[in-house]
């Protein structure tokens, strides 16, 4: 592979690691090879790589899914503990995923919203920088989802953009905090699909 599309591949894994394990860890899912043989995180894996996140990449068409189906193969033998790909998803979020995520991107969203529910909770197993995980000091899951949103994304400095000036990107990245207090990971995933095909009809 080229040089680009061997950032592109680096990019689109580190975007699974940072968006997609975390919800996998909160349902307990245990490995990697696990996540891609589940039915609801296979689906919520194919949408974001297929749906949310090639299409804006470069490159020609045929090298992109060259590389997408390179990462699923590799993904689907990977004997990988799902805590082992979770170290620094804040900072990679930060620094790569962030411009992939938009209100109609909604599984990358939930991805982000499920990245925020595992560090609101619990997390000393978990390595990562230490200016992200002060955004989430004195935080608990069981908070309304604006005061989660506003305490993390806040932060001006760290995220470099004023997020919570996009009220769009607020209240969608609120609805699927929301959805996942309520409904858990699972039930978060069926309601974002069943939205999806909504909007397909």
């Amino acid at each position: 592979m080229s040089d680009i599309q061997n950032q592109q591949s680096a990019v689109c894994e580190g975007m699974i690691d940072a968006l997609l394990m975390p919800g996998a860890y909160l349902a307990g899912i245990k490995s990697v090879r696990e996540v891609m043989r589940d039915d609801d995180f296979r689906r919520l894996y194919g949408h974001m790589l297929l749906h949310e996140i090639m299409p804006r990449l470069q490159g020609k068409r045929e090298d992109v899914q060259d590389m997408a189906l390179t990462l699923s193969q590799k993904l689907e033998l990977s004997r990988d503990a799902v805590i082992t790909r979770l170290p620094c998803c804040i900072s990679f979020c930060k620094d790569w995923a962030m411009p992939f995520i938009k209100e109609n991107t909604p599984c990358l969203m939930l991805g982000l919203a499920m990245m925020l529910m595992l560090f609101a909770g619990p997390h000393d197993d978990i390595r990562e920088k230490e200016d992200a995980l002060a955004l989430f000091t004195g935080l608990s899951p069981d908070m309304t989802a604006d005061s989660l949103v506003y305490a993390v994304f806040g932060d001006r400095e760290f995220w470099g953009w004023d997020i919570l000036s996009d009220e769009e990107f607020c209240y969608a990245l609120q609805s699927r905090v929301t959805d996942l207090q309520i409904l858990g990971v699972r039930g978060a995933v069926k309601k974002c699909f069943d939205e999806i095909s909504e909007t397909m009809n």
